[in-house]
């Protein structure tokens, strides 16, 4: 029934979103939401089922104060934060 924002533990499980990404959309979209979040020290993030971050993803990428949440773009395969308030497309995981 419910689900959460896409995680990914290694380079595997993002290709595989990626290949659901570029099969879900006519055309691939610029940012889709994942599920890190930034940590109060606001220095460091986490994935929301509390994975572990694989090498890809900087364990310690700075967000600005205003944005505590986290896009992920398939083209550059980047994540970067963002302020939650933008409309992206987002990819969840069922639990």
């Amino acid at each position: 029934e419910g689900g959460l924002l896409a995680t990914f533990k290694g380079k595997m499980e993002e290709q595989i979103i990626l290949n659901e990404l570029y099969r879900g959309f006519s055309e691939s979209p610029k940012v889709v939401w994942i599920g890190l979040d930034r940590l109060e020290d606001h220095k460091t993030y986490k994935w929301i089922d509390n994975g572990v971050i694989h090498e890809n993803i900087s364990k310690n990428m700075i967000f600005p104060d205003d944005h505590e949440c986290t896009g992920y773009n398939p083209n550059s395969q980047f994540v970067t934060p963002m302020p939650c308030f933008l409309l992206n497309n987002y990819f969840c995981e069922l639990r």
